[in-house]
């Protein structure tokens, strides 16, 4: 909670040493890894963790968008698709597996999934941001910059939306526009190295 998170990482690593069934301490030692962007040990921490606790989906869900990272992409769908058999109604699994669709090249699907997350929470930033992101793939331009301009409506704060639009911008060499959403974005988190 106070951001000192070798610290934490430490005392998790102390804990799970005592016991290392502990799966709350593995999912924690996760988190501050992911922090550190120490991304190998976040996917171990994530793996045990779900070993440990099968139907954790936040350790799924946080599971999935690791291995989403280091492109795994099958691994990342069967993250999502089993929270989603958990619980349909799950937003952020609806937006891992149309992030995963995306990935694979299945555009239709991913619009779908998006959606569905969009009917359960019309109001939220990241499900505007992952239907910009999947219309940016799908080569939908217009349409992905409007989804832009709303995520960052609703959360203008956001540093990963507002650096999201910016490299949007960026592809497209409307330079001065992805300036301008990295400035704000350096104005909200001045710390953030991303």
């Amino acid at each position: 909670q106070q951001e000192k998170y070798r610290e934490a990482a430490l005392q998790f690593q102390n804990a799970l040493q005592a016991d290392p069934r502990y799966a709350e301490a593995h999912y924690q030692l996760a988190q501050c890894y992911m922090k550190l962007e120490i991304w190998n040990g976040a996917f171990t921490e994530l793996s045990r963790t779900v070993e440990l606790q099968p139907n954790n989906v936040q350790a799924r869900l946080d599971l999935g968008n690791v291995v989403m990272g280091a492109r795994e992409y099958k691994r990342a769908q069967e993250q999502a698709e089993f929270v989603l058999k958990q619980d349909p109604n799950n937003i952020d699994g609806r937006l891992l597996l149309a992030k995963t669709y995306a990935a694979l090249n299945d555009s239709k699907a991913a619009l779908q999934e998006v959606e569905k997350a969009l009917k359960l929470a019309p109001d939220r930033s990241q499900t505007y941001l992952t239907l910009a992101q999947v219309q940016f793939a799908a080569r939908q331009l217009g349409v992905a910059e409007e989804s832009f301009k709303k995520a960052a409506q609703l959360d203008p704060k956001s540093v990963p939306t507002l650096v999201a639009f910016a490299s949007f911008y960026q592809q497209q060499k409307r330079w001065p526009d992805g300036e301008k959403l990295l400035r704000q974005a350096i104005v909200v988190e001045p710390k953030n190295r991303n």
